[in-house]
């Protein structure tokens, strides 16, 4: 009697296991994402329907099964210190992203439950977030450096188009109406079109976003046939003539004055591909509206530098196109020579100021004769003053690269190599002195630089301010050639020295090696 109960018993305790089992599975049977209960070995004991098929089709019966790595190892550790994990697998045969949840099963801690959620969107999502963040990061570091860079559109368009759609229209409204251009992949790299502006009755599509106040897709494969799309979306013609394939599907997203429709989407597009199309065209307005604040910024800065030139001009010999042939000269040597990017943009805007100074010394600038020995050292201050000059401007704001730099070559641009330049700036311990006195006996006292303490870009200034005042005519002399004015650089008659003790040998090497560049240059800008 006892073993028929006994038997009765494990038949019916069994069963109830069994149909627990069932209803633990009978719900993650309906989900398209695998479940199932395992052991301890990885050997999968239970999975009903799409994870059944599921696990059929690709011959699965071992967790380990689904990755190249030993996961059960990791994940039964992982069980014995926190019950309930989750970790993240790639399954390679469907190109998925997965998120892991497994748990001992509470009545019965030898069987482990595991399901899985798709999360490839997810990955995908944070994937093109990061791109984005980059995208921006790259304009945070200094927005000044990126001004004469690839435009912003382009770089959002290669962004965009990165992300599975075959090409982008962006476009701003200026002036009452949209104008922009198409990027595409070529066959190499992005293509753009030319401008094209937008009829009135083609604003629709750009519209959509506008009107419905956020982003806006349509897809062919909504509307009974294409010219029911295209009757809601009328695209412009030039739009669809410079695309290489019909449109299909599209999306259209605007931040300020800035529309875009992205065309083309491979493969079906999800809830996160339009969240990252709104962050793109978000980040690419505001890095847009920060470059033109910063733009502004620079066209006062050269509004001002160019009001200063022009005063300097007033009081000094120097006519015509000269102060902007010094800033031409002053960028290409400095380019030559491999200074960064930001520096070479610097001395194109402020090399011509070197003489600013001048202005202070009205009454021997135009003097018809040559100076007496105390004129000339009078007329030397001019370095100085030019220095006080740019310092005073610095203390009304905040402190700018760009007037610290002018104000080195305003001081130190008569400098030479061989420590025979002017003014004395060095004190006795090696250490600039306070350059706020005006009296040219306290200046006499000290030591002109020398080599590598003068500033190179002080040194590339001069040069340059040396050869277009030999190649200009002035009121005292005819302008030499540029043969002729090579041979006086390279070795000046007056004082004997070469170019290499007044410039340094690295500077004179740059002249020499580029001078038909030079000559080209004073060509194109001659008075």
């Amino acid at each position: 009697m006892v073993p028929i109960l006994v038997q009765v018993f494990s038949r019916t305790m069994m069963k109830i296991q069994y149909q627990s089992r069932e209803q633990l599975l009978l719900l993650p049977s309906m989900r398209k994402d695998p479940a199932f209960v395992m052991n301890k070995v990885g050997d999968i004991l239970y999975s009903q329907g799409n994870t059944k098929d599921f696990l059929n089709k690709y011959d699965i019966t071992n967790f380990n099964q689904f990755s190249d790595e030993d996961i059960l190892t990791e994940t039964l550790k992982r069980i014995s210190s926190n019950n309930k994990i989750s970790q993240e697998l790639y399954f390679d045969p469907e190109a998925c992203w997965y998120e892991i949840q497994s748990m001992e099963n509470p009545q019965q801690p030898e069987m482990i439950l595991v399901w899985f959620t798709n999360i490839t969107a997810n990955k995908g999502l944070i994937k093109q977030l990061r791109e984005i963040q980059k995208f921006s990061q790259q304009f945070q570091v200094d927005i000044e450096d990126q001004l004469d860079f690839k435009d912003t559109w382009a770089q959002m368009a290669e962004l965009v188009i990165s992300h599975q759609y075959s090409s982008v229209f962006i476009a701003e409204k200026k002036d009452n109406f949209f104008s922009g251009k198409i990027y595409k992949l070529g066959e190499r790299d992005i293509e753009s079109s030319h401008l094209i502006n937008i009829q009135k009755d083609s604003e629709v599509s750009l519209l959509a976003s506008r009107k419905q106040h956020g982003l806006v897709s349509g897809n062919e494969a909504d509307y009974p046939d294409r010219e029911e799309f295209f009757k809601s979306f009328p695209f412009a013609p030039e739009v669809q003539n410079y695309l290489d394939e019909p449109i299909s599907n599209f999306v259209n997203f605007h931040s300020g004055e800035l529309s875009i429709i992205a065309f083309n989407h491979q493969g079906s597009m999800g809830p996160q591909d339009k969240i990252a199309i709104e962050i793109q065209v978000n980040t690419a307005w505001t890095i847009n509206s920060l470059q033109a604040l910063a733009q502004e910024n620079r066209d006062r800065f050269t509004q001002s530098i160019e009001g200063l030139c022009a005063a300097s001009e007033f009081s000094d010999e120097v006519t015509g196109r000269h102060i902007y042939r010094v800033n031409e000269f002053s960028s290409f040597i400095a380019e030559k020579m491999g200074f960064p990017k930001k520096t070479v943009q610097a001395i194109s805007q402020v090399a011509a100021i070197h003489d600013i100074g001048k202005v202070a010394v009205p009454h021997l600038v135009k003097l018809p004769r040559a100076f007496t020995a105390e004129e000339r050292i009078e007329m030397q201050m001019h370095t100085i003053y030019g220095g006080q000059i740019l310092n005073k401007m610095m203390e009304y704001g905040k402190e700018d690269e760009n007037l610290k730099l002018a104000c080195t070559i305003a001081i130190c641009h008569h400098q030479q190599w061989n420590g025979k330049g002017y003014p004395g700036i060095k004190q006795p311990d090696g250490e600039w002195t306070d350059l706020t006195g005006r009296e040219p006996a306290f200046y006499n006292k000290l030591q002109p630089l020398k080599a590598e303490e003068i500033p190179m870009e002080a040194l590339v200034v001069s040069l340059a301010d040396r050869y277009d005042a030999l190649r200009s005519n002035r009121q005292y002399k005819k302008g030499f050639t540029h043969k002729e004015t090579l041979e006086i650089l390279s070795l000046d008659n007056r004082s004997g020295e070469t170019g290499s003790e007044i410039f340094g040998q690295q500077i004179f090497e740059v002249l020499m090696q580029n001078h038909k560049s030079m000559e080209d240059i004073y060509e194109s800008m001659k008075d």
